[in-house]
């Protein structure tokens, strides 16, 4: 059977969504780094079900811009008469340009690219096609390929009493007017989990139910109230279990995975600190093609003042702001997802 060869650097998704494809026809895993990715090759086989017990993992640490080294390396530790399939997405591009003369000569060897965002694989040689993927990351397996872990919240039970999508058709049927917060807030007997949950935590399982009924994801694809960590059992982190965030809702879909952010809020200049904060930190730690959303409940004072924090949150890498012309119509708001 071939060896799967990787190439790994600061982004791994590349190298866990081919190693998930090709599993199957491979039982031995060769990874080109460096000792400063070391840990993200830990990540990937932890991510890709890995198990020691059953496949052969070995790693070829190389200098990232030796491109004789490299060279000189696969020469000298490598069969040259056995199957490979190669990724040259990830590692530098010196390590991508050697590895791929070297392979591009041996006899029994083919080349993979993966493009960023795009749920497909291009074979480069010997021949050119295009492959669609045909697995699908949980949450998990994505977060686990950066060395993060996560808990979410449990629907809480007083929502059966108040349901996000009743609520949220009140607010429609009243052109928009949001709820007193302020005599939520002043009830002394709701519990402070009830007032979080009346005065914004319906919005994001509004969100959340929305997102999973249009796409039909399994639990395994969607999470809502998401606390993010490091994981501890890395052995390379000296920070040990660390919340890095909060994210409201998180899901994958097409082996893409989606950050949104949802508020209801009186005035949104508040968005521009708490949301855009968190998405633009936590992206720190996720690959470059995340998509990040903020869906936000507010009344805007003019028909222009959407389009100037629509505009702002381009700046930041947000990739939309839902607001209210989305929000008020439930068909118009399903349509706008479905092409997310």
């Amino acid at each position: 059977m071939p060896t799967v060869v990787s190439l790994v650097s600061e982004q791994t998704i590349p190298n866990v969504a081919f190693i998930k494809q090709m599993k199957s026809r491979a039982n031995s895993f060769l990874f080109i780094t460096t000792t400063e990715f070391e840990n993200r090759v830990d990540w990937i086989t932890k991510s890709a079900f890995l198990d020691p017990n059953t496949y052969e993992v070995k790693k070829l640490f190389v200098y990232p811009n030796g491109y004789s080294d490299i060279l000189s390396q696969l020469r000298d530790q490598l069969n040259q008469e056995e199957e490979y399939i190669v990724n040259i997405t990830c590692g530098t591009k010196l390590m991508s340009l050697a590895v791929f003369e070297f392979f591009k000569n041996l006899p029994h060897a083919s080349i993979f690219y993966l493009p960023i965002s795009q749920n497909k694989y291009i074979q480069l040689h010997p021949v050119h096609e295009e492959y669609q993927f045909k697995i699908h990351l949980s949450l998990q397996e994505y977060l686990t390929a950066y060395g993060l872990i996560y808990d979410q919240a449990e629907r809480p039970a007083y929502a059966s009493k108040h349901r996000p999508d009743a609520m949220m058709s009140q607010i429609r049927d009243e052109k928009g007017r949001l709820p007193n917060n302020k005599g939520i807030i002043d009830n002394p007997s709701l519990s402070a989990e009830e007032k979080k949950y009346l005065t914004g935590g319906w919005f994001e399982w509004y969100a959340y139910d929305l997102i999973k009924q249009e796409f039909n994801l399994h639990d395994k694809f969607i999470a809502c109230g998401v606390h993010l960590k490091r994981d501890i059992s890395d052995r390379n982190s000296s920070i040990g279990e660390v919340v890095l965030n909060e994210m409201d809702v998180m899901f994958v879909k097409s082996n893409i995975l989606y950050l949104i952010e949802c508020k209801v809020v009186q005035d949104i200049s508040s968005i521009l600190h708490g949301p855009v904060d968190r998405l633009t930190a936590i992206s720190t730690y996720l690959s470059t093609g995340t998509k990040k959303y903020i869906f936000v409940l507010s009344k805007f004072t003019d028909s222009n003042q959407a389009e100037i924090y629509r505009s702002k949150m381009l700046q930041y890498g947000i990739h939309d702001l839902v607001t209210w012309s989305k929000l008020k119509d439930e068909q118009n708001l399903r349509d706008f997802i479905r092409k997310m």
